[in-house]
């Protein structure tokens, strides 16, 4: 929809105003629906950070050690992001090339630094032990549990990783392309942002 459609869309009904979606203001319909509709209205929101194609989907490697971000920033910003309409989400990774491409990005970067890390879409926030991607079109996706990968599931924790301790329920990348599972709330250099564009 285009600015101007966009604009047009928002109504007022019997004194109740309502949004691009027509209910309510401001829309509705939980976050997906919040951020597509903000992308579809500007377009394109990349904030001067490249965008780099691979296998279909598009990324963006946001860094530095002036970034420093917890994985919920990290999160929210992602989400802030539209490529071609879409918005954005912290990175699913679904095999080995597309880690390795990810790892390549982040380590070629400008701002990037000896021990430097990077956020990803993955979390064990709603069963401790049980990893899933966030968004995306793997959302809700489950990749490792009791201990393991599940069987047809790519994953690429560090030996000893996933330490399971209950307090380190979001997932990072390291500089060889290895995860761990970190505190939300510790700040990480990187994070990768996937768009379904």
């Amino acid at each position: 929809m285009g600015k101007a459609n966009h604009l047009a869309a928002a109504t007022v009904d019997a004194g109740n105003v309502r949004g691009p979606d027509g209910r309510g203001k401001g829309g509705g319909g939980g976050k997906e629906n919040h951020w597509l509709s903000r992308c579809q209205y500007v377009g394109a929101a990349l904030y001067g950070d490249d965008v780099f194609a691979y296998n279909g989907h598009h990324y963006q490697i946001i860094g530095g050690n002036w970034v420093k971000m917890t994985w919920k920033a990290a999160e929210m910003d992602a989400w802030s992001r539209c490529y071609n309409g879409k918005p954005g989400y912290l990175a699913s990774v679904d095999d080995a090339a597309e880690n390795a491409f990810l790892v390549a990005k982040m380590t070629g970067h400008g701002g990037f630094a000896h021990g430097d890390q990077g956020w990803i879409g993955a979390n064990d926030m709603q069963s401790e032990g049980t990893f899933a991607w966030l968004d995306g079109f793997m959302a809700g996706t489950e990749f490792y549990k009791d201990g393991a990968p599940l069987p047809g599931k790519y994953s690429n924790f560090a030996e000893g990783e996933p330490n399971e301790n209950g307090e380190e329920d979001c997932v990072l990348m390291d500089a060889a392309g290895l995860w761990n599972d970190d505190s939300c709330y510790k700040q990480k250099q990187f994070f990768f942002v996937e768009f379904d564009a």
